[in-house]
C-alpha cells in the first residue's frame, strides 16, 4: 500500500508477458523444469502482481458497505473479459492447425477434427509407418504457439495501458 497501484500493473503484466513469450516456444521434446516451469512462474508471478492492486484500486475509493458489490462487478468484468478472449483464441488455435494440415494428404476427418480442437494425439495413436502423428502435433504446437503469441501481445498492450491511465495514488499513512 505504500506505492501506488500503477507501479505494480505494467511490471506484472510485463512478467506475465515475457512467461507467455517464453511458453510459446515450446514443442513435444521440451523439457519442463528449463522452459515450461519458468514460464508458467513468471505467468504466475507476474498475474498475482497485477491482480492484487486491481482490487485494491477499483474498491479503495468506495465506502465499506458498497465494497462487496464493486467486487463482484470487478470480478463480473474480469470474467467478461475472459469470455471475449475464448472465442479469439480458439479461432487462432483452429486456423493456424487447418492451415498446417491442409496440405497433407490422407488424415482421417476425426483426426483433424480433434486437432482443431487443441488436441496432440501422437501418443495415443498406435505406432504408424506414416508420420501423420507427427505432423498433428507439430499443427497442435503451432497452433499453440500463434495462440500464446497473440496473448503476449494483448498482455502488453494492457501493460500499456494500465501504466498510462491508472492515476490511483498510494494511500496517505
Amino acid at each position: 500500500m505504500r506505492l501506488p497501484a500503477r507501479r505494480y500493473y505494467a511490471p506484472g503484466l510485463l512478467l506475465t508477458a515475457v512467461g507467455l513469450a517464453i511458453l510459446t516456444g515450446i514443442d513435444a521434446d521440451s523439457s519442463y523444469t528449463a522452459q515450461v516451469l519458468p514460464g508458467t512462474l513468471l505467468v504466475g508471478f507476474g498475474t498475482g502482481l497485477a491482480l492484487a492492486p486491481h482490487f485494491a484500486t477499483a474498491t479503495g475509493e468506495v465506502a465499506p458497505q458498497d465494497s462487496g458489490g464493486t467486487s463482484a462487478v470487478v470480478l463480473g468484468a474480469r470474467s467478461l473479459g475472459g469470455w471475449a478472449a475464448w472465442p479469439l483464441f480458439g479461432t487462432v488455435l483452429a486456423s493456424v492447425i487447418s492451415a498446417r494440415l491442409s496440405d497433407v494428404q490422407g488424415i482421417p476427418g476425426q483426426l483433424i477434427e480433434a486437432a482443431q480442437a487443441g488436441f496432440p494425439l501422437g501418443q495415443r495413436l498406435p505406432s504408424s509407418p506414416t508420420s501423420t502423428p507427427k505432423l498433428i502435433d507439430r499443427a497442435v504446437v503451432s497452433g499453440y504457439s500463434a495462440t500464446l503469441w497473440w496473448a503476449v501481445g494483448l498482455t502488453l498492450l494492457a501493460s500499456l495501458l494500465a501504466a498510462l491511465m491508472i492515476r490511483a495514488r498510494a494511500p496517505a499513512p
